[in-house]
């Protein structure tokens, strides 16, 4: 619960500062990105960031910002089909940024396969199949929030060709 508490505090965060930069008047340029070193400096997602990366279109699924540590933060352009998903060991935020969709959650995993042991972009123990059966449908547009906690069958049913999100996951140490 801690987690998903902080997970929500730093979407909140971060969707504050880029609402408030976008006003920003005369005022000096904020500094770029900066790759971390370790975990004890903090990373800005301006919004001219986003705007810069999302404008490219949709050439690239996803573009990882940032992962450190138990942290992964990305900007994706989500296109149809999209495979079901399940993390075992990972919560997930999403922050509709642009487009509209409809995404499932809960319900149960049909065709699931058994869990990956993770790559360099997401961590061991995702699950995917063919289709989600039951769950609820989310009509989500730009604004909207889509907390997915971890063991929650998700997926994407329909969506607009410029669906994007920003993406948080966070990593379960086990």
């Amino acid at each position: 619960m801690r987690t998903t508490a902080l997970v929500f505090s730093l979407v909140l965060t971060v969707s504050a500062s880029a609402s408030m930069q976008q006003g920003r008047a005369g005022g000096a340029a904020p500094a770029g990105p900066r790759p971390p070193s370790n975990d004890t400096i903090a990373t800005l997602l301006s919004a001219a960031k986003i705007k810069g990366i999302t404008e490219g279109g949709p050439t690239q699924e996803r573009i990882i910002v940032e992962r450190l540590g138990v942290w992964r933060l990305a900007v994706e352009h989500r296109r149809l089909p999209q495979r079901p998903a399940l993390h075992e060991n990972e919560g997930e935020v999403w922050a509709v940024i642009e487009g509209t969709g409809t995404i499932r959650t809960g319900g149960k995993i049909e065709g699931a396969a058994a869990p990956t042991a993770g790559t360099a972009t997401q961590a061991p123990g995702n699950v995917f199949g063919k289709t989600i059966v039951g769950g609820t449908d989310h009509q989500v547009g730009p604004g909207d929030f889509l907390l997915i906690p971890e063991n929650v069958p998700h997926e994407i049913v329909a969506a607009s060709s410029t669906l994007k999100l920003i993406v948080f996951e966070v990593t379960r140490q086990r």
